[in-house]
């Protein structure tokens, strides 16, 4: 029930104005703005997000889901 709220307080898209059909490029940050996970967004219904992520970092290094998840499960 608050996943827009929760989306919106903590990634770079204004998710309370994203509607049914909308998406975006998205990207969870660390404080000090460096990128910690990238995904794209999308706006299934009013109150369900679908999140997709890149199969491989563009470095090499970790993966985006393994980024992503670090900071989901992190809140």
């Amino acid at each position: 029930a608050d996943a827009r709220d929760f989306l919106h307080r903590l990634t770079t898209v204004d998710v309370r104005n994203l509607q049914p059909g909308e998406g975006s490029p998205c990207f969870f940050l660390e404080p000090t703005g460096r990128i910690r996970a990238f995904f794209f967004l999308s706006c299934l219904a009013a109150d369900q997000f679908l999140l997709i992520i890149p199969a491989s970092h563009p470095s090499g290094e970790s993966d985006w889901k393994e980024r992503l998840v670090s900071a989901v499960d992190q809140y």
